[in-house]
């Protein structure tokens, strides 16, 4: 069965969201991008990208764990400007993202997409 994962990068301007299927090489099969629009605040920010998110899995008939298809996502992994707290996959305060204050956001695509999710600092991703 072939693994699928979602890269996000969330800067203070856009965001974008890649769909990648895993075996022996990564292969880059789908993006969107858009802009943050970061002065709506965090809700709106995070369900645009929930939404982009589903968007993507469902265009490539790729589906969660509790569905029951054939290709599967397997991890999330979340590039964004810090302060950060990677460990807890936390976004703390990043001076481009108002209103992102200790946000636990590993913790909330875990939940809204029942696999794996990180953060890292953008230098780092």
């Amino acid at each position: 069965m072939a693994k699928y994962i979602l890269g996000m990068d969330i800067g203070g301007t856009k965001c974008a969201i890649n769909l990648a299927r895993v075996g022996s090489h990564i292969e880059m099969l789908d993006r969107v991008c858009f802009d943050t629009n970061a002065s709506q605040g965090f809700e709106s920010v995070k369900n645009r990208l929930f939404e982009q998110a589903h968007y993507l899995l469902s265009k490539n008939d790729v589906g969660l764990r509790m569905e029951p298809l054939k290709k599967h996502l397997t991890a999330i992994g979340v590039s964004c400007g810090g302060p950060l707290d990677c460990r807890k996959g936390l976004i703390l305060s990043p001076p481009h993202l108002h209103g992102w204050d200790n946000i636990p956001f590993a913790q909330m695509l875990a939940q809204e997409f029942s696999v794996p999710a990180f953060v890292q600092n953008d230098a780092n991703a």
